[in-house]
């Protein structure tokens, strides 16, 4: 297998079981903001060696990548927010439908042709939505509350991503990539006043699972970048990495009982609609990526 294939494979695998810890440390009284600054700023100390390649870029355009932290960081507090009370097993499935929001992004804002299997993708994961409606398990927030504030979030990335494919390449991907994650974790610093509890009043299982999960969440994104930087094949690589819709099932009913997750004591039914829709959902992801592989 291909090394990037196999990086973006390990991506998937790494944002799955993020999720996992991430919501065990909220759980047990980490507040979601203060998870995601913690997240920020690892994700800006691992790219800061990016931030000096490339040739210097002028100050007039210099609000590309400030405009894309914003998406990324309202993205962030909206998914981190709903992963603290929906349940992963919607929550993962339903974040795969990111790339038919980018396709249609791309279609709206970059006034670039989409082809027809696009449009059936989208169809495609609207089934799968309605295939996957079933009520909460555990989670405080109903299934449809969840799915809105997932499909928001994903909304926000698939703009950050759409900012990304039109200004990263003059910048490099790297160090385009790597001010985002700054932009983000200086964002960040304005949530402190809102984090509630002193950090040295969190329970040890708390910091436990902030200081495992925070540096599982940073590692997709510098993977997926490293790989489509180094490798190219991006196409190839999108594909390895959403089959993170199905590892995220996996990791919640097979492993998260270990963890103290309890999702999945909702029954078998359950699992199957939902495993159903998210390879319905799979389905019109690879519809849309296979369209553009060269």
């Amino acid at each position: 297998m291909p090394a990037y294939l196999v990086l973006s494979i390990i991506a998937a695998f790494f944002y799955s079981v993020s999720g996992l810890f991430n919501k065990q440390a909220m759980a047990h009284g980490c507040g979601p903001l203060r998870l995601f600054m913690v997240q920020a700023w690892i994700g800006a100390v691992l790219m800061s060696p990016f931030l000096f390649q490339g040739d210097p870029m002028p100050v007039s355009v210099w609000w590309q990548p400030v405009l894309t932290a914003l998406f990324w960081f309202g993205g962030a507090a909206v998914y981190v927010y709903t992963l603290r009370d929906g349940d992963l097993s919607i929550i993962g499935p339903v974040a795969g439908i990111k790339p038919v929001f980018n396709a249609m992004l791309i279609a709206l804002l970059l006034r670039i042709q989409v082809p027809l299997s696009t449009w059936i993708a989208c169809g495609l994961a609207a089934t799968a939505l309605a295939v996957m409606r079933t009520p909460s398990s555990h989670g405080s927030h109903s299934f449809g509350r969840t799915a809105r504030q997932t499909l928001a979030a994903m909304l926000l990335f698939a703009l950050t991503d759409i900012c990304l494919q039109h200004w990263a390449p003059a910048w490099g991907a790297l160090r385009f990539s790597a001010i985002l994650f700054l932009g983000g974790a200086l964002l960040s610093l304005s949530l402190i006043p809102q984090f509630g509890k002193k950090y040295r009043d969190l329970s040890a299982a708390a910091r436990r699972n902030l200081f495992i999960g925070a540096p599982l969440a940073a590692v997709p994104g510098i993977l997926i970048g490293f790989a489509i930087g180094r490798y190219g094949h991006g196409a190839e690589i999108n594909v390895g990495y959403s089959s993170h819709v199905l590892m995220t099932l996996g990791v919640v009913w097979f492993f998260g009982r270990h963890m103290g997750n309890t999702e999945h004591t909702s029954g078998y039914k359950i699992f199957l609609r939902r495993l159903t829709g998210a390879a319905i959902l799979l389905v019109a992801i690879l519809l849309i990526i296979s369209e553009r592989t060269p």
